[in-house]
Order: C-alpha cells, then structure tokens, then sequence
C-alpha cells in the first residue's frame, strides 16, 4: 500500500513552487475518488513508507506523559516504525522523553539531539538512510523554512527522502466547525496547511516535492450509522476531507 503515489506534483505544478510561473488564481489538482476509501490511516501509510528501509524518526518520543498510553493502544508511532523497518533511529530533543523511552520502555534506538544544531554520530555511522520521517511537527515552528532548509543542509548525502505529514486545512470537521463559529485547534500550532502550501514551503527550503495524499488520523469504525457511513463515502470520494496531508520529498 502506497496511496501517496497515485498523485504525483508535476511539472507544470513544479514551475510555480519554484517561482517560474505566478498566477493569483493556479489551480492546483486535488486527488478526487480514492480507491482506497477511508480505510487507510496515517499510522498505515508510514509504516508501509518504512518497511524494510533505512528510516530516520525526527520528534520520535511524543510527550513522556502519553507514551505509555499510546502503547497500549498501538499509537506510539516510533514503536510501529521499529516493528517494520529494517532500521529505525529515533530522534528528539525532549531529555525527559528520551530518558524514558530509553530506560522504562527498553527502545534503545533513540537518540537525544537537536538537528538544528548538529547532526548526532549515531546519524553519520549509520548511513545512507532512505527516509526521514518528520510527523506532525511544522506546524509547530515559528519559522518552517528555515527549520527544514537547516535540516536539508545538514542531511543532504545522508538521507534521501523526507516525508512530511501535518494537520489538513481542508479537514471535514474544520468545515463543520465554521457552522458553529469555532476553530478547534490545538493551541501550539502556527500554520494550516494545504499540498500548495506545504510544497512551497519544502520548495522555498531546498526540497524537491514529490507526491501527496491525504489520510486519516486512524482508521475509523466501520459505519454504524447512515450518517458514519455518508462521510465515510463523502471522504472516499473527496479524500482532501481526509485528517492529515502527507508530502514526501526528495533531498537535492
């Protein structure tokens, strides 16, 4: 499974992210009428990115506070990637999670670093990687260029593919949200973004962006109801409803 495939960036796409083409009104194509339907997740979609591959985890550990709990319920996303790739090496800035992950859970592949700093030993023996996966993180920087043009100049010849996921601006329940006059969001998020958006940005840093998709945060129950299964067919149909954007880039 490698829904992310089927909707490629092209060419045309490719000369206005790098600014040889302007419009104020380019359409950008959107996936439409998913195969896949509803029933692939994010958790799903990386681990087959990962599988049998040399993988870099950037903000591996989550909050020290969740992990044991995401465990029981198999959301610990570094634990699945672990499962199937044939190297995984975890990254992340948080002592105290790393601390944790290390001595009370047993995962010993998971270092503490700042990639904006320095790039750590454990990332220099063990190359060439074949993917760095940076889940749910630029939406909460300040700056996400320069964050991910930083990144890209540290691993270039080390890493030859980012993929990149974060919270979908187009996401039903955002949607639904307006009707009620709210945004729910969570309160450390500085940016929406759409595929555009997100590929100028890895654009603007460096990257070359590749393919898209949109996935669910995880899979959801089987409809119980006309209405479940409405927006199940709703999200079949236009995946762009979908939780989560998914870019995947190559390091140049």
């Amino acid at each position: 499974m490698n829904i992310v495939t089927r909707f490629p960036i092209d060419d045309e796409a490719m000369r206005y992210l790098r600014g040889d083409a302007f419009s104020t009104g380019y359409d950008f194509p959107l996936p439409g009428n998913d195969p896949e339907g509803f029933r692939v997740d994010r958790y799903l979609y990386l681990e087959a990115a990962c599988r049998g591959k040399r993988a870099l985890h950037l903000g591996c550990c989550d909050h020290a506070a969740m992990i044991r709990q995401k465990i029981a319920e198999n959301r610990w996303l570094h634990g699945r990637l672990t499962a199937v790739a044939a190297t995984c090496l975890g990254i992340d800035i948080d002592a105290e999670a790393v601390a944790m992950v290390r001595e009370q859970i047993g995962y010993t592949n998971v270092v503490l670093a700042d990639l904006s700093e320095s790039v750590p030993p454990e990332v220099q023996a063990g190359k060439p990687w074949d993917v760095l996966v940076a889940g749910e993180i630029v939406e909460h920087l300040d700056n996400p260029v320069l964050f991910l043009a930083g990144l890209r100049a540290k691993l270039k010849g080390l890493c030859s593919e980012i993929i990149i996921t974060v919270p979908n601006v187009f996401r039903e329940d955002n949607f639904r949200r307006l009707r009620s006059g709210t945004e729910c969001i969570n309160s450390d998020h500085r940016y929406w973004f759409t595929p555009y958006t997100l590929a100028k940005v890895m654009t603007r840093a460096g990257f070359t962006p590749l393919r898209f998709g949109f996935v669910e945060s995880s899979v959801p129950p089987r409809p119980r109801s006309i209405k479940n299964a409405l927006q199940q067919s709703r999200r079949k149909r236009y995946p762009a409803l979908r939780d989560t954007l998914i870019m995947v880039a190559r390091f140049d």
